[in-house]
């Protein structure tokens, strides 16, 4: 079944989106494409959630206000292609869709401008000196595990868990891929929050658009290492989200969590 969204109002970095609904739906998945052989899937919002996986997704039911950060996702997905919305049940089956709808931004902004040819800029950077890297991201606004989750306890109950790949959660991990560069610099330029850097702590630029978290795990494709997020310094121009700085600790290969992931990679 078809249901109706429309622009209500839209910047750089939001946009506000009027949507028709079915009476009952347990997900919100939205989708972006720029002709309909290449659909991109952007993020997807549990009802009644707050906040979506990726961060750029919240619903206002009692108006039917669909709102989209583009802070938290690749820009160009919202603002040159058009999207659309799925519906889904609580078994993931799609119950209905809405139409395709377009967003042009301000295009002649200083900032937006800016922004633009910074993550150009950058674009041709990482062909040269950069690397693919890959983001580990468990949905923690999914179902937890029916074969290892105590409900009472909130907490689970097993060490080790195939159902959900051991993290409590139906979604498991999702591995999503970006572009960064791997920043020499002496420790001074850094400003962390225990102020120091030690010799297994490096630091990652991007302009990769993703919830970047304390605790995530990065893997650098490149050289083959691990490393857990300890802090992240995010950069912007008049309110639009540039690059961000990602300051990780290397981990041991022997470390439990480092194999799972490991074994998720080959």
């Amino acid at each position: 079944m078809s249901y109706n969204i429309s622009v209500l109002s839209y910047t750089y970095t939001v946009a506000k989106m009027l949507i028709d609904t079915p009476d009952e739906f347990s997900k919100i998945v939205l989708y972006s494409t720029y002709n309909d052989d290449n659909i991109i899937y952007i993020d997807e919002l549990i009802y009644g959630n707050e906040s979506s996986k990726l961060k750029s997704l919240s619903f206002d039911d009692a108006n039917k206000i669909l709102k989209i950060d583009t802070n938290y996702i690749d820009v160009h997905s919202i603002f040159y292609g058009s999207f659309f919305v799925l519906f889904l049940d609580s078994d993931g089956v799609e119950i209905g869709r809405t139409n395709y709808v377009q967003v042009r931004p301000a295009e002649n902004t200083k900032f937006s401008g800016a922004v633009k040819k910074l993550e150009h800029d950058f674009s041709i950077v990482v062909r040269t000196s950069g690397t693919t890297m890959i983001l580990f991201v468990v949905d923690k606004s999914s179902t937890h595990c029916p074969d290892c989750w105590d409900f009472e306890l909130e907490q689970r109950t097993k060490t080790v868990c195939s159902t959900c790949d051991s993290t409590g959660y139906l979604s498991g991990i999702d591995m999503i891929k970006f572009k960064a560069r791997r920043i020499k610099t002496k420790r001074s330029s850094i400003h962390t929050e225990s102020g120091i850097l030690d010799d297994d702590t490096v630091v990652y630029q991007t302009y990769s658009r993703l919830p970047f978290q304390k605790e995530h795990a990065i893997y650098d494709t490149t050289t083959g290492e691990f490393f857990l997020i300890k802090q992240t310094n995010i950069a912007s121009i008049g309110g639009i989200r540039t690059s961000t700085n990602i300051i990780a600790e290397k981990q041991p290969e022997d470390d439990g969590m480092i194999k799972k992931y490991s074994r998720l990679i080959v």
